[in-house]
């Protein structure tokens, strides 16, 4: 049987936001099947519009109408110290792909990516002379950061308190990997 998918990008737009706390966002429908999220004001800098490409809105008024491929609820964003953090919910099997020019990995999943322009350096650590804040996921969703700042990404690697799927408990002091 054939499986196919529609990657529904959401595209982020941010430069920051002042106060120090955890705020949901709220996501607008831009095109069909592409949601945006706008975190504090939008930067008159955006990797999207410095790329002077028109989209196609005829062409993406005829993809199919798909819902929000996430909980919004599940999608916050905080500003600690200066520094945007926004945080989406990964399902236990879920496989992300992408993040810019990767010679020795492909599924980014349980890795922690640095995006950041510079020579290759025999690591795939976000690191390289195409950093893309740009992923696709196995579950058929893309996401867009459209900003220029240097990022990072902490890929399915942390567990928090109250997730919707929590890491099997562990006794560190006797429990070897």
């Amino acid at each position: 049987m054939k499986k196919s998918f529609l990657v529904v990008p959401l595209i982020f737009a941010f430069t920051s936001f002042t106060k120090a706390q955890e705020k949901q966002l709220q996501w607008n429908l831009i095109e069909s099947g592409i949601w945006k999220a706008t975190i504090g004001k939008e930067s008159t800098f955006s990797l999207l519009k410095v790329m002077e490409n028109i989209p196609l809105k005829d062409a993406l008024k005829q993809l199919p109408t798909t819902a929000f491929p996430l909980l919004t609820e599940d999608i916050v964003a905080n500003n600690v110290d200066g520094k945007i953090t926004i945080r989406f919910p990964l399902e236990e099997q879920e496989a992300i792909f992408g993040l810019g020019l990767n010679f020795k990995t492909v599924n980014q999943r349980g890795r922690i990516l640095n995006l950041h322009m510079d020579h290759y350096g025999n690591s795939d650590n976000g690191r390289s002379h195409a950093p893309v804040p740009f992923y696709v996921s196995s579950r058929g969703y893309g996401v867009l950061i459209d900003a220029a700042q240097y990022m990072t990404f902490y890929v399915g690697t942390a567990n928090r308190k109250g997730a919707r799927h929590p890491p099997e408990i562990k006794n560190r002091n006797t429990v070897t990997r």
